[in-house]
Parts: structure tokens; sequence; C-alpha cells
């Protein structure tokens, strides 16, 4: 079939920047084979700030991409929050993170061990929503149960 179908092209250049609307940041794509990813960049500033990220499958429980992510800082990669949740195609994390530049990467994921009790993420591909929402928090600090758990601890 690839040579004569071939692949969709890739349709978002490396880290491409979230577009905030207030503090809602939204973005859009489509996972073309199971080795892509799509980064999307955010910047987090004025302390500490809780942030929930959603990436949703465009065709609900009838697409066949299942969706995970990473949210990782940059460059240094200091902070990692991997979310691939078993028996749904979409995937939400609510954190904290410092001040800081922060990407999300998203991708195809497969659910379960093996064919007898789930999928690999041969065939997930498909189109996607990711909304960061980054809303400052006043009085908040960053803990490591914070880091671990994203409850918001006061001053």
């Amino acid at each position: 079939i690839d040579n004569k179908l071939g692949y969709a092209a890739d349709d978002h250049p490396a880290d491409s920047s979230l577009v905030f609307t207030g503090s809602i940041g939204y973005g859009e794509g489509l996972i073309e084979r199971n080795t892509d990813s799509d980064t999307w960049t955010f910047s987090s500033s004025d302390g500490v700030n809780p942030i929930t990220v959603n990436a949703i499958t465009r065709s609900g429980d009838y697409g066949n991409l299942d969706v995970g992510f990473r949210v990782e800082s940059r460059p240094t990669g200091s902070f990692s929050m991997t979310v691939e949740p078993e028996n749904q195609k979409s995937a939400s994390w609510t954190g904290v993170v410092a001040p800081g530049n922060y990407a999300v990467v998203i991708y195809g994921t497969g659910n379960g061990n093996d064919a007898t009790v789930g999928y690999t993420n041969y065939g997930s591909l498909g189109q996607y929503e990711v909304t960061v929402d980054a809303e400052q928090q006043a009085g908040c600090t960053l803990d490591s149960e914070c880091a671990t758990t994203g409850t918001c601890q006061s001053a």
C-alpha cells in the first residue's frame, strides 16, 4: 500500500507554539504514522502554575488514535510527566510546574500488553486537539508532593 498511497506529510515543524487566548493554549494536529509525534511549546511565568493538559481524539471513540503525551521542561528536561491512560483514547493531566519553558509531546500509543488484552501503537493514527490551561494561581509553592500529584499547596 505504501508504494501506491504513501503517508501523509508531517503537519507540524518541531516545537510549534500553542496559540493562547487568555490562559488557554490550543493546538491541533495529525499523527500520520506510529513513529510520529507533534511537539507544542508554551511558557509558564510569575510563580508556580497549575496546568491542565487535555489531548482528545477528534473522532471520539470511533477514531483510531489512542493519544498519549509527555509534558517536559525545555531545554533541560528536568521535569517530565508521561500520560498514557489505559482503556481511554483521550488523555488528561493536571499538575503544577515552576516558571520556565515547557513542551507537550503528542503521540499515538497502544493499550494493554498484547493482542489478547489490547493493541500496539501500530494503527494508532489520526487527528487530535490539545489544550493547556495555564492559569496563574497566587500562593502556590512547588514541593515534591506537588510535582507528583499536581496538588497545589498553600504558601
